[in-house]
């Protein structure tokens, strides 16, 4: 309805611009001047006035964490060329509630001064950003006139739209008007917050250089397709974790691989979202990291967790939700899965390009509210009916069975060479960080 709202103002105001009678010798202060006509701006010259102002917006000092990138709003340029026609210097008073915008900040300019629209632009927006040096974001104060330039800095403006006009004058002077509208508008507070750029961008989270831009849930590139072994490595990997900790677990299940729970971590990572869940575990590796060394980190790190955890009281001297859930002896099944986000938010906030983004699931899932991940005593003294006991792990006698009968390691004759040494070096290194 607001987008509505703003075309149906802009047709007002052009009925008002083309439809009155002409007249002369009218004081410019004193109102509309006809016989006005917009100066045209191509696809180039938006691209170059846009390159300006977020170059202005990239370099502020101190640097902002949440500076948006301002992107070209046609709905702004209709209204702002629509009142650069009128030639009346006072601000447009119907633009508030327009272009999808509560509210909208109008800078003007009327000057006597040769060029093309785009360089009439460009010369106006120096103007603008000459005035930083009476603003001082310390003190958030203003020695004289700065709020056009702390309106180019705004960090929660995302849209602009300009247009220039010919007003000629009584006097046979061909003058020009700028405006420039801002959505969504500029403030007293804070221009924006200081910090590492792109530190404290909106979610999703999106940056290009030092700037936030408007992201989409899936700011992903691709997925990484798991093969047999890398299932296999990470499997291992979270078996081997389980099957050492400290004080021995009697009721610990050995995990199983899961394509469904595979599916719900592909869904999770294609979301470039870190966000902590009780059952699902991630990590963030680095673009150029294998699957397997993505893998072994992320199992080495949520071990590592257990560090701070002590078993004797339940309590944890930090963060182990990711350690506990991988050892908590009634999971059965996991599944993972690996994205390539172009970027997303790290789990201290920054904003992080090129990651590998591991996602876990396990079930059934912890719960929180229970206690102890496991039950403490001799290794496998506790497995229930019908379970045997493989590398100090409780595994059900059905699938033990059926693992021994698989035909499906004959499709890789490497396969138990290529296995019997991961499993040993992830077992040493894990062994040596618990």
């Amino acid at each position: 309805m607001r987008l509505i709202g703003a075309y149906v103002l802009v047709a007002l105001q052009f009925a008002v611009i083309n439809l009155s009678p002409a007249r002369s010798n009218v004081n410019i202060r004193a109102g509309y001047v006809m016989n006005r006509t917009a100066m045209a701006l191509t696809p180039e010259d938006i691209r170059r006035l846009l390159l300006t102002i977020n170059s202005i917006r990239t370099n502020v000092t101190p640097q902002a964490s949440n500076m948006n990138k301002l992107q070209w709003n046609q709905a702004l340029q209709s209204l702002a060329t629509i009142h650069s026609k009128s030639c009346n210097f006072i601000a447009n008073p119907l633009r508030h509630g327009t272009a999808g915008f509560n509210m909208i900040g109008e800078k003007r300019r009327l000057v006597n001064i040769s060029g093309s629209a785009i360089d009439v632009l460009l010369d106006t927006v120096r103007l603008w950003e000459s005035t930083k040096s009476r603003y001082n974001y310390t003190g958030n104060t203003c020695s004289s006139g700065c709020g056009r330039y702390t309106q180019l800095i705004w960090a929660e403006t995302r849209a602009i739209g300009c247009g220039v006009a010919h007003c000629p004058t009584g006097q046979q002077i061909m003058k020009k008007m700028i405006v420039c509208n801002f959505g969504p508008s500029s403030s007293g507070t804070l221009p924006y917050e200081s910090g590492i750029p792109c530190s404290a961008c909106p979610l999703p989270p999106a940056c290009d250089g030092k700037l936030c831009v408007l992201g989409t849930p899936n700011q992903y590139l691709n997925m990484t397709v798991l093969t047999y072994m890398h299932r296999s490595a990470l499997l291992a990997t979270n078996n081997d974790a389980r099957s050492v900790v400290q004080p021995p677990a009697a009721n610990m299940h050995k995990l199983n691989w899961s394509s469904e729970l595979e599916t719900e971590a592909e869904s999770r990572a294609k979301r470039c979202l870190a966000t902590p869940t009780i059952g699902v575990n991630f990590y963030l590796g680095l673009a150029n990291e294998s699957i397997i060394t993505v893998g072994f980190k992320a199992i080495t790190t949520w071990a590592n967790e257990g560090l701070k955890y002590i078993y004797a009281n339940g309590t944890c001297n930090g963060t182990c939700d990711r350690y506990l859930q991988m050892v908590w002896a009634k999971s059965t099944h996991v599944g993972c899965a690996i994205s390539n986000c172009q970027y997303m938010q790290g789990t201290n906030g920054k904003i992080l390009s090129s990651v590998k983004f591991l996602v876990c699931v396990y079930d059934p899932i912890r719960n929180a509210t229970a206690g102890y991940p496991y039950l403490s005593g001799p290794s496998c003294s506790a497995c229930p009916v019908n379970h045997n006991c493989s590398t100090n792990l409780c595994i059900e006698e059905s699938i033990k069975k059926e693992n021994e009968n698989s035909g499906a390691f004959r499709h890789n004759p490497n396969f138990w060479f290529q296995l019997a040494v991961l499993i040993f070096v992830c077992h040493f290194v894990i062994r040596q960080v618990l």
